[in-house]
């Protein structure tokens, strides 16, 4: 399958850098068919069209990360505020990064998340268990509201603790992709793009542009990732 163009001719060679490391990755190139920039989350899930019809065109939610693409249905999608600021070379190593996170570990991934969920999946199973016993062995049923005090207590608590041991999961995976890049591209490439981006943060935010360097949900910041690789 050939790669779509959705852009001009930067895009196209950033996508072709992609898809060579897909290869030395040892991933399918069709891993990766289209690059996309964007500043929300919610702008890669939603159609222009529905976010100008349901909202106005506005844009909201979790803001990506300036320093760690992401892969989302075959899209490789950059910050676009990032666009024009960094050189082909700057994005390879972010690319590798992203590539080894969302490709070389996926399944691990999901594992540990599944994991992280079992004692919600154990939670969920007790309940429809109980509910089983007391509905066709014809035991009492309590009040409904102490049900449902019983019922929420039983799923949230469990829950998110579950979601918070994900999120540290998923950036020590980010840290270990970094130090896996290091071994493929070598460390000082990746070392000198995240601590050039680390400049423009300081710059930026000594301009007052705060809400533009957000963190991204899982991602460690540019500083961790440094630290980490110094290590």
């Amino acid at each position: 399958m050939e790669p779509q163009s959705f852009g001009g001719p930067e895009d196209d060679v950033l996508l072709q850098v992609a898809r060579k490391l897909c290869d030395k990755l040892g991933l399918k190139a069709s891993s990766v068919d289209r690059l996309l920039w964007r500043d929300f989350l919610h702008d890669v899930r939603t159609s222009r069209k529905v976010r100008v019809r349901c909202y106005g065109g506005h844009s909201f939610g979790h803001m990506l990360s300036a320093h760690f693409p992401i892969l989302f249905d075959r899209a490789l999608v950059l910050r676009e505020m990032m666009k024009g600021r960094l050189q082909q070379e700057d994005w390879e190593p972010l690319f590798c990064s992203s590539l080894i996170f969302y490709g070389q570990f996926r399944w691990g991934r999901y594992l540990r998340r599944s994991l992280a969920l079992l004692p919600f999946f154990a939670s969920f199973a007790f309940i429809i268990s109980s509910w089983i016993m007391y509905r066709y062995l014809g035991y009492p049923l309590p009040p409904w509201q102490v049900s449902a005090i019983l019922l929420v207590a039983l799923l949230i608590s469990p829950f998110f603790p579950g979601l918070y041991l994900i999120r540290r999961l998923d950036r020590h995976s980010v840290l270990m992709a970094d130090q896996r890049t290091a071994m493929v591209l070598g460390k000082e490439r990746l070392l000198q793009t995240l601590e050039k981006i680390e400049a423009m943060r300081q710059s930026d935010l000594d301009q007052g542009k705060h809400d533009d360097w957000r963190d991204f949900m899982f991602v460690p910041k540019a500083t961790e990732r440094i630290k980490n690789l110094q290590k």
